[in-house]
């Protein structure tokens, strides 16, 4: 079962916006995605990012 993920809101930085080669994103990709976030690279071994910066 996919299950949407939502990340947006007035704190996200400009320049992050949603990628668009991950169509079954979920949960397994959350680990990556908050650690973009946060400004560090996800090691290899994790699922891929939902987000890409510019």
């Amino acid at each position: 079962m996919a299950v949407p993920v939502a990340i947006g809101g007035p704190g996200l930085a400009a320049g992050v916006k949603f990628r668009k080669d991950v169509p079954n994103g979920g949960l397994a990709n959350v680990a990556a995605t908050v650690m973009n976030l946060h400004g560090f690279v996800a090691p290899d071994d994790y699922e891929t990012t939902l987000i890409e910066v510019d």
